[in-house]
């Protein structure tokens, strides 16, 4: 506590890097009490933006949620899969993964929905206030690589690939009851409900609603 709050406020320099580049330090005052969490904890600090939430989190993730839930080629059979982890800390938003008075933002539902991180358990968040006195520590902390990354810098290995989608879709699919192949019948009664017609194109697995 005392090396922090000499960190901060007694060493001119520290301050001025900070605002130099535009950094927040968190807690911003003097600490008086410090928040320990032991084992590994996984921060998921995804945008509350659709673009960013979907292109910068999601699809950086799903390959780890596919090798954790499924395993090396898909033949891991454990029901709730084998993460590395034993937390996770959602700054976003609030209760995302919670049962009991769970956030109904559509990403948290999406979590939840493909039970992205197990059976980890999801840690209050603490200590994001700048006026917060309280220090929070992890023991083990894992972060994610945001945002897609270019081609030419990473191997296509960290990239989804069909098998990610289609367990995506598949586990989405199976949650949400949503039927994988369109009889005629539940087509045309989805096509009476939208008040449209449909019309068939040269290919008989695909119509489009008007």
């Amino acid at each position: 506590i005392s090396d922090w709050s000499h960190c901060i406020h007694d060493i001119p320099e520290n301050s001025k890097l900070i605002q130099k580049w535009g950094q927040v330090q968190i807690p911003s005052c003097r600490v008086e009490s410090v928040h320990f969490y032991e084992g590994t904890v996984l921060n998921v600090a995804f945008d509350r933006n659709i673009g960013h939430a979907m292109w910068d989190h999601l699809l950086t993730y799903l390959p780890h949620w596919y090798e954790f839930r499924f395993g090396k080629g898909g033949s891991n059979h454990k029901s709730s899969g084998d993460f590395p982890f034993d937390y996770v800390v959602l700054n976003s938003v609030k209760n995302c993964l919670s049962k009991n008075n769970s956030s109904e933002h559509w990403y948290c539902q999406i979590l939840r929905s493909i039970d992205a991180f197990g059976v980890a358990e999801e840690l209050p968040v603490d200590g994001t206030n700048a006026n917060s006195t309280t220090l929070v520590c992890y023991e083990n902390l894992l972060t994610l690589h945001l945002s897609l990354p270019r081609l030419n810098h990473y191997s296509m290995e960290s990239l989804p690939n069909k098998n990610v989608f289609d367990a995506f879709r598949d586990v989405l699919f199976k949650k949400f009851k949503l039927p994988r192949y369109w009889k005629k019948g539940r087509r045309d009664n989805l096509v009476a409900s939208l008040g449209g017609t449909l019309s068939n194109h040269k290919n008989n697995d695909q119509a489009s609603i008007q």
